[in-house]
């Protein structure tokens, strides 16, 4: 049941990012993995960076939150609430992702076919989207308004760490 939990909330704050919108974090605001040049020894590749800086930022944030015991309660509830429905939508997400690698490895492109399967991607993304934006909006329901703005920091911070490897991508020579 753990696990299940675990799972379910990592989609649940997936959610709550996806659905939220998106802003660009000031240049070294927040310090932290969002701030500051990148360590010696660290990899050089944006994308990799900023995944990695968000990962950490989220690990962070639940500790930030100081969640009570009453809430753990209520957001296992709601999360448990739509185990069905999350089941269903990461399943189809798998399997419409499959349709689209298997479309792409064709020996044959065939573009219509491929179009079509990212389409179905697109539209098993988007179930994922409104499931979370349903399931942020009860999971906020229960929180403080600080710690409803520890999330949305949190948010603007991840998404100005995407913006950032974007800009840096787009501007920067590729790196073997």
């Amino acid at each position: 049941m753990r696990r299940w939990v675990l799972a379910v909330s990592a989609a649940a704050v997936f959610g709550i990012f996806a659905a939220g919108g998106g802003a660009v974090l000031a240049a070294g605001e927040g310090g932290g993995a969002a701030a500051g040049p990148a360590k010696a020894g660290a990899p050089k590749r944006p994308l990799m960076r900023a995944i990695r800086e968000a990962a950490f930022r989220l690990w962070r944030l639940k500790d930030e939150l100081d969640v009570t015991d009453e809430q753990k309660a209520s957001v296992i509830k709601a999360l448990v609430a739509h185990k069905d429905e999350f089941v269903s939508a990461v399943k189809g997400i798998h399997e419409a992702r499959k349709k689209l690698s298997a479309a792409v490895r064709a020996e044959t492109t065939d573009e219509a076919a491929i179009r079509a399967a990212a389409a179905d991607l697109g539209k098993s993304i988007g179930d994922m989207a409104v499931l979370g934006a349903k399931a942020r909006k009860e999971v906020l329901a229960v929180l403080t308004p600080e710690q409803r703005q520890s999330i949305e920091s949190a948010r603007e911070a991840v998404e100005g760490l995407f913006e950032s490897a974007i800009q840096s991508m787009e501007t920067g020579a590729p790196k073997p």
